[in-house]
C-alpha cells in the first residue's frame, strides 16, 4: 500500500457497505478523500418545464448525503460537500489535497458521462487518473454473457441468459477503517431552497416512510426479511427502490439478504424481487446500448399538443381522470413521491392511450415527482409500455386489471 490519498467521488452510490469504489481505494492508498458534489444541473428544469428534482427526491437526497457524512464522522473522518460544477470542483479538491487518483462509479446517461469525460480531461492535465468502476447493477458489466452492443431488446431472453450463463458476485468485505486526511473545510449540506427545489407540504407520516440513508435502507430490508420469516408474503417487492436509486444499498445486498433469509421459502416473492433487480439491469444496459433519451424531442411535441390533450394531461397529473385506479395512483404519487410498479403501469398506460406520443410529457413529470426516478430505468419503462400498447392495439388491458402480467413476458 502506498502512502498516498485517493479521492472517492460519490454520485449514485451513497453508502459505505458493499461499495467497490471505497474498497478499491483503500486497497491502493493509505487514505481516502470522500467527496460529494451537488450539481446545479439536477435542480434545474427539464424540457417540459418540470423540475429535474422535486421536493420528495430532493429531501431524500439531502438525508442520504447527511447519513453518509454521519457514518464517516462516526469513524473519525468526514465527507467533503460542495455545490457547483463537478468538472470544476473535483480537480480543485484533487489539487488541494494532493490526491494520486480519483475513483468513481461509471454511470449510464449522456450527461453523467459528459461530466466524467470533462473531469477526466482536466485531471489528466494534472497527471491524475480518473478511474471508472462498473455501474451499480446486480450483474456486473464485465460478467455479462454478451457485449453491451448485443444486449437483447427482449427482457425474457436477457433474463434467461443471465441466470443461465452469469453469476451474481458475493458481497464485499465490510469496511471499518475509513482513513482520511485532515479535512479543515468539509462544507455545509445545502437546504432545498438554496438548491432551487420548490417547497412542498410533506406529510410527516410520509417522511417516516421514506427516509434517505444507508441505515434506513438496512432497516427497510430487515423489515422485509422479518415479515417473510413470519410468513407474511403480501409485501411490495419494489419497496426498496428509493434507496436503490441513490445507492444507499447495493442490488447485491438486497439479493443475497432476501434469498438467504427465506431459505427456499416464499419463492414467489423472492422471484419478484430478483426479477425486479434484473429488469433494472436490463433497462440500464439497454439504455447504454441505445443511449435511449426519452426527452430528446420534447419541446417540439409540447408545441403540438391540442387544447384537449392539455386538458387530458392536467386531469391525469392531478388525479382527476374519472378512472378510480388511475386517480388513486396519481394522488399517491403527488402525496408521497412513490408508486409501486403496478400503479406506474396503470398510470402510464392511461396516458399512452389518451395522448399517444405525448406520453413523454408524463415521463418528464415523473422526473420531478418520483423519489426513485432514474433516467435509464424510467425511459425504458415508458418506452416498453408504449411499445406493448402499440403492439397490442389497446385491446388487452383495462384499468381494472392488474398489469403485472406484463412483468415477465418478452417485449420488443
Amino acid at each position: 500500500m502506498n502512502d498516498n490519498t485517493i479521492m472517492v467521488w460519490f454520485r449514485n452510490d451513497l453508502r459505505i457497505y458493499d461499495n467497490e469504489v471505497i474498497s478499491g481505494a483503500l486497497r491502493k492508498a493509505e487514505r481516502i478523500l470522500p467527496v460529494y458534489i451537488f450539481d446545479p444541473y439536477y435542480f434545474g428544469k427539464n424540457e417540459y418545464g418540470f423540475f429535474r428534482t422535486g421536493s420528495f427526491r430532493g429531501r431524500f437526497l439531502l438525508e442520504s448525503v447527511a447519513a453518509l457524512r454521519a457514518k464517516f464522522r462516526a469513524a473519525g473522518s468526514d465527507l467533503i460537500v460542495r455545490t457547483g460544477d463537478p468538472a470544476d470542483l473535483i480537480p480543485r479538491l484533487a489539487e488541494q489535497y494532493q490526491v494520486s487518483s480519483v475513483y468513481h462509479h461509471a454511470e449510464m446517461t449522456p450527461y453523467e458521462n459528459a461530466v466524467s469525460g470533462k473531469t477526466e480531461q482536466l485531471l489528466w492535465k494534472m497527471q491524475i487518473t480518473l478511474r471508472y468502476f462498473s455501474p451499480d447493477t446486480l450483474y456486473r458489466k464485465e460478467d455479462l454473457p454478451f457485449r453491451i452492443s448485443d444486449i437483447p431488446d427482449d427482457f425474457g431472453v436477457f433474463k434467461k441468459k443471465l441466470i443461465r450463463d452469469s453469476q451474481i458476485r458475493p458481497l464485499m468485505t465490510e469496511v471499518h477503517d475509513l482513513r482520511t486526511p485532515v479535512i479543515l473545510n468539509p462544507g455545509e449540506i445545502p437546504i432545498l431552497s438554496k438548491l432551487g427545489v420548490p417547497a412542498s407540504c410533506i406529510d410527516p407520516a410520509v417522511g417516516g416512510r421514506y427516509t434517505g440513508g444507508e441505515e434506513a435502507a438496512f432497516a427497510r430490508l430487515h423489515a422485509l426479511q422479518t415479515a417473510l420469516t413470519n410468513g407474511y408474503t403480501n409485501i411490495c417487492p419494489d419497496d426498496l427502490t428509493p434507496w436503490l436509486t441513490f445507492g444507499c444499498i447495493s442490488p447485491a445486498r438486497i439479493f443475497w439478504s432476501i434469498t438467504r433469509s427465506v431459505s427456499g421459502k416464499h419463492t414467489g416473492f423472492t422471484g419478484k424481487v430478483v426479477c425486479g433487480l434484473i429488469r433494472r439491469d436490463h433497462y440500464k444496459f439497454l439504455f447504454k446500448r441505445k443511449q435511449l433519451e426519452a426527452k430528446a424531442d420534447l419541446n417540439e411535441e409540447t408545441a403540438k399538443m391540442s387544447g384537449r390533450q392539455k386538458k387530458v394531461f392536467e386531469q391525469w397529473k392531478n388525479g382527476e381522470t374519472g378512472e378510480s385506479s388511475v386517480d388513486a395512483a396519481m394522488k399517491e404519487l403527488n402525496a408521497t413521491g412513490h408508486l409501486n410498479n403496478v400503479s406506474r403501469e396503470i398510470t402510464a398506460l392511461y396516458l399512452i392511450r389518451n395522448l399517444n406520443k405525448h406520453w413523454k410529457k408524463g415521463a418528464a413529470l415523473y422526473e420531478e415527482r418520483l423519489i426513485d426516478y432514474s433516467l435509464s430505468i424510467d425511459s425504458g419503462h415508458w418506452h416498453r409500455l408504449a411499445g406493448v400498447e402499440k403492439k397490442e392495439k389497446k385491446a388487452r388491458l383495462t384499468f381494472s386489471e392488474s398489469p403485472e402480467i406484463l412483468y415477465d413476458r418478452p417485449h420488443q
